[in-house]
């Protein structure tokens, strides 16, 4: 019997995009007015590999501590580190909000991250929430009729012989673990315990006009699969909804 395990897949491993993210890379200017509000234990700044790595001295759980006050010194020592920003109008049409994308205690259960949700009320931001296992390493806005932005986001995940690259939205408002929010995801697997072996690809996702994209996805065929959002979900149109179960959550 041969069994497959490629992973940890959502913990740094190499994404195969099928789309452009609009996350940034944080930037000292960029990202400290952030961590400032947000770090219980003070801003930390590492480096690796040549390059600034920002954090905090503390980890996030479930929520946001209160800011503690510690008086931890400006050190190498990065317990939750960032890793993509992007800003928007996540919380309602007018109001200016960033996430910071991050890790620091997540295991594979929440899929090795979360996401850190800030506003900035009379021009300071604010922290709202820390949510382990909403994951936005690699996502872009996609604009609602209301005028407020949701997230389309992918990223990998692999465990019990199955390799998957999952399609997934983010609704600000009403956070999910990412894998309560998957649109398609691609499974690849071989075992006998399985039943056989499978091998998906999700190669690109195009957006055309508002609230539209088009999946070009194979199996053992090539597949196109349109997607609509309605009523701020994502579904696959009715002429392409067969070939969109190919690609469901096993």
């Amino acid at each position: 019997m041969a069994v497959l395990f490629v992973g940890p897949m959502a913990a740094g491993a190499e994404l195969r995009a099928s789309f452009a993210s609009e996350m940034r890379v944080p930037e000292r200017a960029m990202i400290q007015p952030l961590l400032e509000a947000a770090c219980p234990g003070g801003v930390r700044v590492g480096s690796e590999k040549g390059r600034a790595v920002f954090g905090c001295g503390d980890v996030f759980y479930d929520e946001v501590p209160l800011r503690a006050n510690k008086g931890y010194p400006w050190r190498e020592d990065v317990a939750w580190r960032a890793d993509g920003v992007l800003f928007g109008h996540f919380l309602s049409a007018s109001s200016e909000d960033a996430i910071v994308s991050g890790s620091g205690v997540e295991t594979h259960p929440y899929l090795w991250g979360g996401t850190l949700l800030l506003t900035k009320t009379r021009g300071v931001w604010k922290p709202v929430w820390y949510k382990m296992g909403v994951i936005t390493r690699h996502c872009r806005r996609t604009p609602l009729a209301d005028g407020r932005q949701m997230l389309f986001c992918e990223d990998t995940d692999s465990g019990m012989g199955h390799a998957f690259h999952m399609l997934f939205a983010v609704d600000l408002l009403r956070p999910k673990y990412a894998w309560e929010s998957v649109v398609l995801t691609a499974d690849t697997f071989d075992s006998g315990m399985l039943g056989g072996a499978q091998t998906q690809f999700i190669d690109r996702v195009t957006f055309g006009e508002t609230g539209t994209a088009r999946v070009s996805a194979r199996g053992p065929a090539r597949h196109q699969i349109d997607l609509r959002m309605v009523e701020g979900r994502w579904r696959a149109t009715p002429e392409t909804a067969a070939a969109a179960k190919l690609f469901g959550i096993r």
